[in-house]
């Protein structure tokens, strides 16, 4: 065989095997490509409110809410067992705050109405979010009387401000009593110049927060 055929060859072979190298590669690119892909079809969201998955079992207000709503009870009706009603029928909530119920302040119930009002609670499957209390929501003594401060009573709270500290340990029983973590307290009632008494109301604050 003579140099020139076996040169020729020699070419042939390589070619083809460079070829062959080559479609394979090109290969391998497309099913990565394809991967790729599929991956992100995968991980893409929903755009439209159409596209999102839904649960028809799931109730519009926490569907459509990244929120934990919640309601004062008796915002709806000081009726406690009717308030929890709505609240988790018509609603579709599972928190409600607590702030008067049957005519009287969170504060002023019994233990026998505390009582029905955790088995009232527990008939609604509603978890308590808040102690909506009225804890220093009084004139800062020896202050101007707020504008603010009303005539009368509200929501059945008519404390002083020496029953502060007792309605205090009250509210801390009560986020007991309803497994709650929370509860709500006031700053007194807004003066027109609070500079005079700013230190003295934050110190009172801080000592409660203890």
């Amino acid at each position: 065989m003579n140099r020139e055929l076996v040169f020729g060859l020699w070419l042939l072979v390589f070619g083809a095997k460079k070829v062959n190298v080559k479609n394979q590669e090109i290969k391998n690119q497309e099913i990565k490509n394809q991967e790729i892909k599929k991956q992100g079809t995968k991980d893409q969201r929903p755009k439209t409110k159409d596209q999102r998955p839904k649960n028809k079992d799931q109730h519009p207000t926490t569907a459509l809410s990244t929120f934990k709503l919640s309601v004062i009870n008796d915002e709806i009706t000081q009726d406690f067992g009717r308030a929890c009603e709505v609240a988790a029928q018509e609603f579709g909530l599972q928190l409600i705050e607590i702030r008067g119920m049957w005519g009287k302040n969170i504060m002023r119930l019994d233990a026998k109405e505390i009582d029905e009002a955790r088995k009232i609670l527990e008939k609604y499957k509603l978890r308590v979010s808040s102690i909506a209390s009225p804890i220093f929501k009084v004139d800062w003594p020896g202050a101007p009387p707020s504008k603010f401060s009303p005539k009368r009573d509200q929501f059945g709270a008519d404390f002083t401000f020496e029953q502060q500290d007792e309605l205090l340990e009250r509210g801390f029983e009560l986020t007991r009593v309803f497994k709650v973590d929370r509860i709500r307290i006031f700053d007194f009632w807004r003066l027109d110049d609070q500079k005079p008494y700013r230190a003295a109301i934050d110190e009172k604050l801080i000592e409660a927060s203890k």
